[in-house]
C-alpha cells in the first residue's frame, strides 16, 4: 500500500510539473551546483590511501605528539618520581627540541617551575612542552577543588592545542583536585623491587560527573632498570612546597613567562 501510494504521488507530481512547463513556467537558475558524492569504493581504495601516504611523507618530524595529563601514583618509595623522570627523559630523547619545566631539581629542565601560573603563557609551539610536577597533591589537593584556579583549568584543558604534556606524581589519584582527575588521560601505578627495577602499570580512569572513578581501563605495562644517568637526573630528597603556603586563592598576574604573586593579606 505504501509503495503504491508513493508511486501514485510521484506520477501526480510529474504530471503537474509537465503542465506547468507547458504553461510557460521554467525552472529557476542560480549559482547552486549539485555536488555528487564519490563512490564508497573510490573513497576507500583511492582517496584514503593517497591521503594517508601524503600525510606520512609530509609529516613534520619536529611536531611533538605527546599530550594530556599522566599521573604517576604509589606510596613513598615505590618509584613514582623516578618513573615520571624516566618518562620525561625518554620524551626528551625522542624530541630534543622539546622544552621541560619542573618543580624538582631536574638536571635536564629548561626552567624551574615555582608556581602553576608560569604554565599559562609558557609554550614552545609545535616542538612541545614537558611539564614535570612532583607531589601534585601538594599543589592541587581534592580538599581545594572548589578553589581550583580557572587559569590552571584552561591550561590542562588545552594540552593538545599547545602541544603540552603534564606529568605529575601523587600518592593516590583520589587525593588530587577534581579538575585534575577529570583531565587525567592516564594513571601509572609504580612499584620498585630490589631498589633497581621499576614496574609501571598503565590505566585509563573512567570518571562519573562527580569526578569519582567508576572504571579502570588497562593500557598495558612496562618496566625499566635504573641507571646512573637516571638516578643523577634529579634530587630525590628535594621537598616540594605546597601552594597553600602562599595561599591557594591569591590573585596571579601573568607577564609573559614571568610571574608575580599578590597575596591577600588579612
Amino acid at each position: 500500500f505504501i509503495i503504491g501510494f508513493v508511486a501514485l504521488l510521484f506520477v501526480l507530481i510529474t504530471i503537474n510539473i509537465v503542465v506547468l512547463l507547458i504553461k510557460g513556467k521554467r525552472f529557476k537558475k542560480g549559482n547552486r551546483k549539485y555536488v555528487k558524492r564519490k563512490s564508497i569504493i573510490r573513497r576507500l581504495l583511492i582517496d584514503a590511501p593517497k591521503r594517508i601516504a601524503e600525510d606520512i611523507i609530509e609529516r613534520d618530524p619536529e611536531f611533538f605528539r605527546h599530550q594530556g595529563c599522566v599521573i604517576f601514583t604509589g606510596r613513598q618509595g615505590t618509584g613514582k618520581s623516578i618513573g615520571m623522570v624516566e618518562y620525561a627523559m625518554r620524551m626528551q630523547q625522542e624530541y630534543p627540541l622539546a622544552k621541560c619545566i619542573s618543580n624538582i631539581a631536574f638536571k635536564y629542565q629548561n626552567d624551574e617551575l615555582r608556581h602553576w601560573s608560569q604554565l599559562v603563557n609558557y609554550k614552545n609551539g609545535k616542538q612541545g612542552l614537558i611539564v614535570v610536577m612532583d607531589e601534585l597533591q601538594n599543589w592541587f589537593s581534592s580538599n581545594q577543588s572548589k578553589n581550583f584556579p580557572p587559569e590552571m583549568l584552561s591550561v590542562i584543558t588545552q594540552n593538545r592545542k599547545n602541544r603540552r604534556i603534564i606529568l605529575g606524581t601523587s600518592q593516590s589519584f583520589h587525593l588530587l583536585a577534581k579538575p585534575i582527575r577529570t583531565q587525567a588521560t592516564e594513571v601509572r601505578e609504580c612499584i620498585t623491587i630490589f631498589g633497581a627495577i621499576t614496574f609501571v602499570r598503565r590505566r585509563e580512569p573512567i570518571l562519573d560527573a562527580s569526578g569519582d572513578v567508576v572504571e579502570w581501563k588497562n593500557r598495558g605495562f612496562y618496566f625499566f632498570v635504573h641507571n646512573k644517568k637516571l638516578r643523577e637526573a634529579y634530587d630525590t630528597w628535594q621537598v616540594t612546597e605546597s601552594l597553600t603556603k602562599s595561599g591557594f586563592q591569591e590573585k596571579d598576574y601573568i607577564l609573559g613567562n614571568e610571574y608575580k604573586i599578590v597575596v591577600k593579606m588579612d
